[in-house]
């Protein structure tokens, strides 16, 4: 049986080496015996390099455009009253907007590398007030202000600076009840405002 092993395109732009090392750590499982170290190691620093490189490529690319006006909230509107009210209109987006599908886990993300903040779809409701949709954004927007200092761990995302800073919001109370009741909220169809 004749075998056509084939390698990821990043290793034909690798340095030779590198491409060696590849080749190597290939013929060495073929044979069932266990790569060099030096070749392993050489190869998964590359790839290392290379994820990271994809990775900073990803986030710094904005994705698709997202409409801030919404059926019923302007999230630019509210953004911009939050950033006057809380930021003196410090906070910098490129782009604010509803996610384009119905989001039922994040109700609201950031981007800080790309300016972009987005709330889920599932908000743009008549039932929704104004207020819990300023604090979902006022917790984004915080997050342009007090960066991690690692983003490899989540708790370091919203550390004790940022939490202090979060519980500042005039509704911050009222708006983890409001989110607490969103499950039960959200399996009905919206009510109108009176």
């Amino acid at each position: 049986a004749e075998l056509r092993p084939s390698l990821h395109t990043a290793l034909a732009a690798a340095p030779a080496g590198i491409f060696a090392a590849a080749v190597r750590c290939v013929l060495r499982r073929l044979q069932r015996r266990e790569p060099a170290a030096g070749d392993r190691d050489h190869l998964a620093a590359f790839c290392r390099q290379m994820a990271e490189r994809s990775a900073a490529e990803s986030a710094a690319r904005p994705s698709a455009h997202a409409e801030p006006r919404g059926r019923f909230h302007d999230l630019a509107e509210i953004f911009a009253r939050v950033n006057a009210a809380h930021f003196q209109g410090q906070i910098q987006v490129r782009a604010i907007g509803w996610t384009r599908g119905a989001a039922r886990r994040r109700l609201a993300y950031c981007r800080p590398e790309t300016g972009e903040i987005r709330v889920s779809r599932l908000l743009d409701r008549p039932d929704v007030p104004g207020w819990f949709l300023e604090y979902l954004v006022y917790h984004e927007a915080l997050h342009f202000l007090l960066p991690p200092p690692s983003r490899r761990l989540r708790s370091q995302w919203h550390h004790r600076q940022f939490r202090a800073m979060e519980q500042a919001f005039p509704h911050y109370d009222a708006a983890l009840r409001f989110k607490e009741s969103l499950p039960r909220l959200l399996s009905k169809p919206p009510r109108r405002k009176p």
